[in-house]
């Protein structure tokens, strides 16, 4: 499919070389989308308010317990704020909090950005929940 050819596109060399200084494992193996659903709200910046009632579908590249990393049309701002909802397929289970865009890459061969959003306010109950499934998967 084309949203996996974009995640190989941002899966390259230079991405493996920083998995030493990861804090988190992070899940990245075949269908991502068939484990994890990523939802962003977008927040203001000014007063932190919710600008939408809407969660918008993102795809996926990775995730760990630290942030995640995905494909947008959009290069929606570097240090923008977000409410995150990650579903765990084939479980109730959904991941609430906020996120800021720690990093944007603009693909070459592509219109398409990769974007990172570091998870601000998880509670340990959340990040274990993350991290049991990732290590789950990884088995």
């Amino acid at each position: 499919t084309i949203s996996a050819l974009l995640c190989n596109i941002f899966k390259g060399p230079a991405m493996d070389n920083n998995l030493e200084r990861r804090k988190y494992k992070r899940y990245d193996e075949g269908s991502i989308e068939d484990r994890f659903i990523a939802r962003l709200q977008i927040k203001s910046d000014k007063v932190q308010e919710i600008k939408s009632d809407n969660y918008d579908p993102v795809t996926l590249v990775n995730i760990s317990a630290g942030g995640i990393f995905f494909l947008s049309e959009k290069d929606l701002g570097l240090g923008s704020h977000f409410e995150v909802k990650i579903d765990i397929v084939h479980s109730s289970q959904t991941v609430d909090c906020a996120g800021e865009i720690v990093r944007i890459e603009k693909s070459t061969s592509s219109p398409v950005f990769a974007i990172a959003i570091e998870f601000k306010g998880l509670d340990e109950q959340e990040k274990e929940m993350i991290i049991t499934t990732i290590e789950g998967f990884l088995e």
